[in-house]
């Protein structure tokens, strides 16, 4: 019995040796085994860069000749003192080209602390390799230079079955345990390059699902159409768009409805104000408003893709319309009129000659002056022409011009030839002025206004901006472009009132000084609240037109997440539909605003050019004949008579 019971011992040992892999020699050899797999395995399509302290540099010498098959130029290395001391390029240090790989025996917070200091360390994907067990992993992993990275990968040493492993993990701080604890620690299994084998396997997605939290908006509810105030609630375009995506990733939003310091969002003798504060000192996660991608953004904040482009406009005053009673005149420039007038007298003159070389002729007023049959007859009457050979009614150039008919009997051919492509001409010349005319008499006509940023320069109008902080007045004033720095020359701003922000410049609008500047979509929603469409128009050309971005505090790892959220909606046009739907629905705020209209009875002031036309022409005949009259008196009378 004993003998048989020594022989199933003995078995069970075999069964139970052959059930358990055999252990590595020390630790490292698992260290070797396990970096030589993560870098052969999911990392073998990246760039590598491996920050390795003092202790933790001898393991890594057991294990370089694992890497001597990479490529040189994508796998470096360094220690952390020597990494903090010397000059690495941003490329290694920032985006997604390298992945860092931070291996450590030691605490690491002092590195940390150290790479967090500055905006030069910023990488899309970290990895941390942890060789002891007794490091407090939760701390690092919660550290704000760690969080920087969109995707993180931890691996510390532990104990398994007796033996050394590596227990993988990455860091979820939006998500709650049972508890309600962040999970910046959330275990993801014991390493297996079975398991282990993508990146998409030890880079998992950190912010698909925000778990409910509340991020706080940067905002300034007084930007229409994109936020403004409705009936007790902040609304527009970008409130709805950034509901759903919160309504998407699951979380909620709290909109602030100004800043504290009632600024925009500039730079100030190198500090940021208003909503940028907000974001980069006073917690705020995400700012929504009308923000222009500049430099000095980018420089210091996260962005999302651009979603909408727009600039800065100006408002005018419509100028007053031109008098009543010089109407006859607008259809035709001063150049038409001398053409017509010039072209009259050149065919009249050249006309008149020919026929009186021709047939002799001898009245050249016939074929210049007299226009209508009218003069014919008055022509038939008089006894002092004898001549049978001679009829009055010869060609009358000027009858053309004026749309008279002509009775022509005894002229050439060719000379009809010559007068009918003339009448052929003055027909489209004067259909042409009646078109025009028409359109003057029953639309009021304004002189030329400003319509491109140098007109308005070069004009006596002077500029007016709301003091609130924006960046225009300085890019105005240091800009180097000859238009806007002359309207910089003439640029007024006031203080922001709370009572009336833009009354001080509309009642210099409405006096026709002043343009006010300001961001387009929202002059318009002014122009119309204000109950300025009758008398102001908003000029064709912006300045510093641009993209425009939401902004989030620098190194935010969920910008990418946000502002891929935001791509699609755009792409899908809903951006732009809320935009444009929202601006409508402020447009029919517009309240006893008269539009400029043609149509209707003419009146008696939209025909004041003719009647002083006519009464024009009465004067001047009865002074022909006064002097005629004063001419025949003076004449000695014939004593046949």
């Amino acid at each position: 019995m004993a003998g048989f019971t020594q022989l199933f011992a003995f078995c069970f040992c075999l069964m139970a040796g052959a059930s358990f892999p055999p252990r590595p020699e020390s630790n490292g050899d698992v260290i070797q085994e396990t970096l030589t797999q993560l870098v052969s395995g999911p990392l073998r399509e990246d760039g590598l860069f491996f920050l390795l302290d003092s202790k933790a540099e001898r393991e890594w010498r057991t294990t370089s000749a694992s890497f001597a098959q990479r490529p040189a130029a994508s796998t470096l290395s360094s220690t952390h003192n020597g990494f903090l001391s010397g000059s690495f390029p941003r490329w290694i240090t920032s985006g997604s080209e390298v992945t860092p790989v931070v291996v450590f025996l030691e605490d690491p917070l002092a590195l940390l602390d150290a790479l967090g200091a500055g905006h030069a360390w910023d990488p899309t994907r970290l990895v941390l390799v942890c060789l002891s067990a007794e490091a407090n992993m939760t701390r690092v992993l919660g550290h704000p230079t760690v969080q920087r990275s969109e995707f993180i990968f931890a691996l510390q040493t532990a104990r398994r079955h007796g033996a050394t492993a590596f227990e993988a993990s990455t860091s979820l701080p939006m998500n709650r345990d049972s508890r309600g604890r962040s999970l910046l620690k959330s275990p993801l299994g014991f390493w297996d390059p079975q398991v282990f084998n993508t990146r998409r396997d030890i880079f998992p997605p950190r912010f698909n699902n925000f778990e409910g939290q509340e991020l706080a908006l940067a905002t300034w509810c007084d930007d229409t159409p994109y936020l403004y105030l409705r009936e007790g609630e902040c609304t527009g375009a970008n409130v709805e768009v950034f509901r759903m995506i919160a309504s998407k990733l699951n979380f909620s939003f709290d909109i602030q409805m100004e800043p504290a310091d009632q600024s925009w969002g500039t730079l100030e003798n190198g500090t940021w104000v208003g909503m940028m504060a907000d974001l980069e000192r006073n917690g705020k996660h995400v700012a929504i408003n009308y923000f222009l991608l500049n430099s000095d953004r980018a420089r210091d904040f996260d962005f999302t893709y651009p979603y909408h482009s727009e600039g800065f406009a100006f408002l005018i005053h419509l100028p007053p319309p031109l008098p009543n009673w010089n109407r006859v005149l607008y259809p035709f420039s001063a150049g038409m009129w001398g053409a017509v007038i010039a072209s009259t007298c050149l065919v009249a003159t050249s006309l008149a000659l020919l026929l009186g070389c021709v047939d002799g002729a001898p009245d050249v007023s016939s074929t210049i002056i007299k226009v209508s049959n009218i003069a014919c007859i008055f022509a038939l009457l008089k006894k002092k022409k004898k001549n049978v050979n001679y009829h009055p009614c010869r060609p009358q150039v000027g009858a053309g011009v004026l749309r008279q008919s002509v009775v022509v009997r005894s002229s050439p051919e060719w000379a009809r030839v010559w007068l009918c492509c003339w009448w052929l001409a003055a027909i489209i010349i004067s259909t042409a002025y009646t078109g025009k005319l028409i359109a003057f008499l029953t639309v009021p006509a304004y002189p030329k206004r400003p319509e491109t940023v140098q007109e308005l320069a070069d004009s006596h109008i002077r500029l007016w901006i709301c003091d609130y902080g924006n960046f225009v007045p300085g890019a105005l004033r240091s800009s180097s472009h000859p238009a806007l720095a002359k309207l910089a020359q003439k640029l007024d701003m006031d203080p922001l009132n709370d009572d009336d922000y833009y009354g001080t410049g509309f009642a210099r609008l409405r006096k026709g000084t002043h343009a006010v500047l300001e961001t387009f979509s929202y002059l318009g929603y002014l122009q119309v609240q204000s109950n300025l469409s009758a008398i102001s128009y908003i000029m064709k050309s912006q300045i510093y037109s641009g993209h425009l971005s939401w902004f989030l505090p620098r190194h935010t790892p969920y910008t990418p997440l946000i502002s891929n959220a935001l791509m699609r909606l755009r792409e899908a046009g809903i951006v732009g539909k809320l935009i444009k739907d929202h601006f409508s629905a402020i447009r029919k705020l517009q309240r006893n605003t008269e539009e400029v209209r043609g149509g209707g009875v003419l009146q008696l002031g939209q025909l004041q050019g003719a009647f002083l036309l006519w009464a024009c022409g009465l004067g001047i005949s009865a002074l022909v004949f006064l002097a005629e009259l004063l001419v025949n008196r003076s004449r000695p009378r014939s004593t046949g008579e």
